[in-house]
């Protein structure tokens, strides 16, 4: 009797690659939230929320309110403000320094 493989194997390396990937761009989504808050005692009010294709900042109260969406099953990164103004912007392994310089533009 056969037993039959389910999933495909997983390559360890990209794994990692990947995870490393995801934290990057995700601390540069906090980090643009963080900007934008009262600073507090605590830090725990300016996370991310999963959503459902990825993680979000929410709707982030600012001069001008945004939300920022890291999309991973698009790998897109989608930004939108309260003026109508929308960002797209694929996410191909980029560095994080290049991610937030677009979100800044």
């Amino acid at each position: 009797m056969t037993t039959a493989q389910k999933f495909p194997g997983l390559d360890s390396r990209a794994i990692i690659e990947t995870r490393a990937a995801v934290h990057a761009y995700a601390r540069v989504l906090g980090d643009w939230l963080k900007s934008c808050r009262r600073k507090r005692k605590h830090w725990w009010h300016a996370r991310l929320r999963p959503s459902l294709t990825g993680l979000t900042t929410g709707v982030a109260n600012a001069r001008i309110d945004f939300e920022l969406q890291l999309n991973l099953r698009e790998n897109q990164l989608y930004g939108r403000t309260s003026d109508g103004a929308k960002l797209a912007e694929v996410l191909q392994g980029q560095p994080a320094s290049k991610l937030a310089r677009s979100i800044a533009d």
